[in-house]
């Protein structure tokens, strides 16, 4: 076996191996697996709904916003009064300069601020709130072979879009959510 091969050679338990002059770590030193497993929350399929500090939260992954150059990842908190647009991640759109696993990092930032309070949501300088009252439609959109899921927020003259990196993200489980906590008009295209 070459020196590479050793290095990347396949640990039975699934812990890390790293290589170090040729010769992998031994099983005592491999990483402590994560509390939380950023998979699972990036492909979940039905928004997250806790409850902190006596008030409903929903929380919805994997959401961005085009930019000329970038995709912006949000985590979306719906709170009562606002939704928390809490700033994940930004990737470039060339195929070159983007990063993989940007849908787990997003999730990653989502889990860690999910029982945060609302000011924590909003400290980085990309996050922004929409006030709840000021929301007049809510329109979601399914994913197709072609098109990403999308989620429109329409607050008087402003429209914020969100797309979905999943194609075949089922948006009807937070058009239900949404229906049932608030009172704006929620549509499905």
């Amino acid at each position: 076996m070459t020196k590479r091969q050793r290095c990347f050679a396949a640990d039975t338990n699934k812990s890390r191996i790293v290589c170090d002059g040729g010769r992998p770590n031994a099983p005592h030193e491999t990483d402590a697996e994560p509390e939380i497993d950023p998979d699972s929350d990036a492909r979940r399929d039905t928004p997250v709904v806790v409850n902190v500090n006596e008030t409903q939260r929903i929380w919805a992954t994997g959401w961005y916003r085009i930019r000329p150059r970038t995709f912006i990842h949000y985590e979306l908190f719906f709170l009562p009064d606002q939704i928390a647009c809490t700033y994940a991640e930004e990737s470039y759109k060339s195929y070159l300069l983007r990063r993989s696993g940007r849908e787990r990092e997003a999730a990653r930032v989502g889990r860690d601020y999910l029982s945060r309070p609302v000011n924590d949501l909003l400290n980085h300088t990309q996050s922004f709130g929409i006030s709840i009252p000021k929301i007049t439609t809510v329109e979601l959109r399914s994913g197709s072979l072609l098109l990403k899921p999308k989620l429109v927020v329409q607050v008087d003259e402003t429209v914020y879009e969100f797309y979905h990196w999943q194609r075949h993200r089922n948006v009807q489980a937070l058009a239900e959510r949404l229906r049932e906590a608030y009172t704006f008009e929620v549509h499905m295209r």
